[in-house]
């Protein structure tokens, strides 16, 4: 079942366009960025507003520090992650590749006020089925924003264990996991 799953989403990866697709946005930019056949890959983009996971679009979770990660010039991924980031107040600076890890960077979530070390990981179950979104050496999850209609319910329709966060029944969101 799990080969599988990396089958589809090799194929998937492999239909996508290699340019990153740019979105202007009210507060910025959303830029789609992605490892394909898990390749590094650099997307230039002026980040200096920040960066964060919009939307996990693949099988694979986007962690920062660990297979994605920006420095002022753009974004990198690596892995099988795919994503669409969000670049608040950014714009496209056309230049060439170049490696910048963002490795341990403090996390601080406006929403509840909590602060320390943790990475923000989307998971989402598509069609009501359940979803794994495997990150490893998890102590606790807290849901920060949820994107789905559907409930998204701690022990019901999300849940987590040391290895990643899991989701069903329609839940989509946001999770900070430390």
């Amino acid at each position: 079942m799990k080969v599988l799953g990396v089958m589809m989403g090799l194929v998937v990866a492999a239909v996508a366009a290699f340019a990153p697709p740019v979105q202007a946005g009210r507060d910025g930019y959303i830029v789609r960025c992605e490892s394909v056949g898990y390749r590094d890959n650099y997307c230039p983009i002026d980040t200096r507003g920040g960066v964060y996971v919009e939307r996990n679009l693949g099988r694979t979770a986007c962690i920062e520090g660990d297979n994605w990660g920006y420095d002022r010039n753009g974004i990198w991924v690596s892995d099988g992650c795919r994503a669409d980031f969000a670049v608040p107040q950014g714009y496209s600076n056309g230049r060439g590749w170049e490696y910048g890890q963002g490795r341990g960077r403090p996390y601080r979530d406006d929403y509840n006020q909590h602060s320390g070390r943790g990475q923000r990981v989307i998971c989402e179950s598509h069609r009501d089925r359940y979803a794994y979104c495997g990150i490893g050496g998890i102590r606790n999850a807290e849901l920060v924003r949820q994107y789905s209609s559907s409930s998204c319910v701690y022990r019901r329709s999300w849940g987590f264990d040391r290895g990643g966060v899991w989701v069903s029944q329609g839940c989509r969101a946001e999770f900070l996991v430390y």
